[in-house]
């Protein structure tokens, strides 16, 4: 037996290998109170190397867990999503194409028209959205749905349970129209009582277009207009709302740009309607209205991601991931945002341009 009053080092973290066998960590000799207390604090020290080991796993499993449960949390919840993820570039759609690519809502997707699946301007979500209890990742996709510019009545219609006092449509539209002194209704809420309707048009009034603006109609189809349009860019995907509030008496719009954090392009639009008016029946996308054939307009356009919130109604709508703007809740959140442009007819057609046709007919 030594004799040597040497302590005997014991480590606080110990490997696993030695763990297994503890009797190879005490020095070889007979079994000294030395060597018991040498194997206790062994023991402890192999208690502690348990607790360090939990204590480094733990952190990383409430990382994981707290970042999923986020994406979970950050879900955008909906009533209707349309992903469009269906048919092959170049397919004509069809009802049983695009009813086979959307979700929840009691919803049915006809058509009017052509239009087709495509690989341009397709864009996913930065996040999650929630319809009827499941959640859709949204990210990633190939496809978006795409049509001529040059026809009127050319569009896809989504159907609506119900009739809405407030309801927001939102998803990425991408204008082709570059042809001067045109507005074609883009999304419409064509199916609204009290005489109105809610309209996102693309406008075309000078050399600095194209536009969006508002449309809608106050006391039984007296036509109003935003007095703001925002300036987009041709074949430009962003993402839009239209969002129609019956108790207000107002039809509202807002573009977002994706490729710069969903930051709002110029200004809110607002429309006036009419008061206690609901919006019922369908919604349109494409040229909605009769406002004239162009077969001057050699361009297309589209959409890609549609979505519908009927139960909240929330305004503006974004995707999860999406910078949310201050102002929820339906108010004018960037009243005079950055680069939108007030015209000084406001509300009204400009007397310069009356009477050119097609161009200015009423909806619907």
């Amino acid at each position: 037996m030594s004799t040597s009053n040497e302590p005997f080092q014991i480590s606080t973290f110990v490997s696993a290998e030695t763990m297994a066998r503890p009797e190879a960590y005490v020095r070889a000799g007979t079994r000294s109170d030395k060597a018991e207390r040498a194997l206790t604090r062994f023991r402890r020290a192999c208690l502690l190397s348990v607790l360090k080991r939990s204590l480094l796993i733990f952190p990383i499993a409430l990382v994981v867990v707290l970042a999923l449960s986020s994406d979970l949390l950050a879900a955008t919840p909906v009533d209707i999503f349309q992903d469009m993820e269906n048919g092959k570039d170049g397919d004509l759609l069809t009802p049983a194409l695009m009813n086979a690519s959307s979700h929840g809502g009691g919803s049915t997707w006809s058509i009017k028209g052509r239009m087709w699946v495509s690989t341009k301007n397709s864009i996913g979500l930065p996040g999650p959205v929630t319809v009827g209890g499941l959640t859709y990742p949204g990210a990633g996709g190939a496809r978006s749905w795409m049509f001529n510019d040059n026809n009127q009545l050319n569009y896809v219609k989504c159907t609506l349970p119900g009739h809405y006092a407030k309801i927001t449509v939102a998803c990425y539209y991408a204008t082709g129209v570059t042809i001067p002194w045109v507005q074609f209704d883009s999304i419409n809420f064509l199916e609204v009582t009290e005489g109105t309707w809610g309209v996102l048009q693309v406008e075309t009034e000078d050399k600095g277009g194209p536009y969006l603006r508002c449309h809608s109609a106050k006391l039984r189809s007296k036509t109003t207009y935003s007095p703001e349009h925002v300036k987009v860019a041709v074949g430009k995907p962003y993402w839009v709302n239209l969002h129609f509030d019956g108790d207000a008496g107002t039809v509202s719009g807002a573009a977002f740009d994706p490729a710069k954090g969903f930051a709002q392009v110029g200004t809110t639009m607002v429309a006036q309607a009419t008061v206690g008016a609901k919006v019922y029946g369908s919604i349109r996308f494409g040229r909605t209205a009769a406002h004239g054939d162009h077969p001057d307009a050699k361009s297309q356009s589209s959409f890609d991601k549609i979505i519908v919130d009927y139960t909240h109604a929330a305004f503006p709508l974004l995707p999860a991931g999406g910078a949310q703007p201050s102002g929820q809740g339906g108010e004018r959140f960037l009243p005079h945002g950055p680069g939108g442009e007030k015209r000084a007819r406001g509300a009204e057609v400009p007397a310069a341009v009356r009477g050119q046709g097609a161009l200015l007919h009423a909806c619907p």
